[in-house]
């Protein structure tokens, strides 16, 4: 009968210990996903300890969730995605204030996990530092010349748009889907910039682009891209991720291809696009 006792009592001085453990490692944590940057952030609803706000974000329709928070919180709020906290800018005066108005201010690019896993701080779009701000210059000052935002591409907009005309009226007033047509006839404006030629409408490598495009804007916004920007660990690199990578990789390739190519033919006296400008700019330094 005393053993038993003895073996009770190490038994209740054990669970004791290991929920004194518990308790006090979820403190820690609280104070750790409350704990103040010093920085003073707009309000938010109030994290959970390791998950954050997760628990309230619609993981198929994110902005639902943060159209519903604006109106309780106004248009500036904190929402944490884990144990990292997010800025939420909704609606236009915001979102103009930040972007425009105090343009320097949030110049900074930020990126997530999935981004960083993928692209490493490079590139024009989820690049970082200073590496990045140079190549923001460079391109916004090219793209310049060569039309954007100019009444110099007017004529290539008109062409184009004669082109996806002469697609409808193939289909002589019987429905069909206009997304492939619309989505390839804005894509080769963007192509005749950065390439210096349009593409085919049924070509394999322009279809093969967009598709690429399209997916990866649905992938990182996924349910999984989710949970992996709030958990950036490797055991989450699955499903979505996975297929973001390689359509990253694939897309990647591509370009490097044609950079390779036009590079080899690049004639100074022929500057056409923006790829060739960026070759001569790499043939100055």
């Amino acid at each position: 009968m005393s053993i038993i006792k003895v073996l009770l009592a190490d038994t209740f001085s054990i669970s004791l210990f290991l929920v004194c453990i518990a308790v006090l490692f979820f403190i820690l944590l609280l104070k750790s996903s409350t704990k103040s940057s010093g920085y003073k952030f707009p309000p938010g609803p109030k994290p959970w300890p390791l998950i954050g706000n997760l628990n309230i974000l619609n993981m198929n329709f994110p902005q639902k969730t943060m159209c519903e928070l604006a109106e309780q919180y106004g248009p500036v709020f904190t929402f944490h995605m884990g144990r990292k906290k997010y800025v939420v800018l909704t609606g236009y005066e915001a979102v103009k204030e930040a972007l425009v108005t105090q343009a320097d201010d949030f110049g900074e690019r930020g990126l997530n996990a999935v981004n960083i896993h993928n692209f490493k701080g490079k590139g024009i779009l989820f690049g970082v530092g200073e590496s990045w701000k140079t190549m923001r210059r460079f391109t916004l000052s090219t793209l310049r010349d060569f039309g954007m935002g100019r009444s110099t591409i007017e004529d290539r907009i008109i062409d184009e748009a004669q082109l996806l005309l002469e697609v409808f009226t193939q289909h002589q007033g019987k429905p069909f889907n206009v997304t492939t047509p619309m989505n390839s006839a804005v894509s080769n404006i963007i192509c005749v910039l950065v390439f210096g030629n349009r593409f085919q409408y049924d070509d394999p490598q322009f279809l093969r682009l967009q598709q690429m495009v399209s997916e990866n804007v649905r992938l990182q916004v996924s349910p999984m891209s989710q949970i992996y920007n709030a958990f950036p660990v490797p055991i989450f690199r699955i499903g979505d991720i996975r297929k973001f990578r390689k359509n990253t990789i694939e897309a990647i390739s591509y370009f490097r291809k044609v950079y390779k190519q036009r590079k080899e033919e690049h004639d100074s006296n022929d500057v056409r696009s923006f790829i060739d400008r960026f070759i001569v700019k790499q043939n100055e330094v």
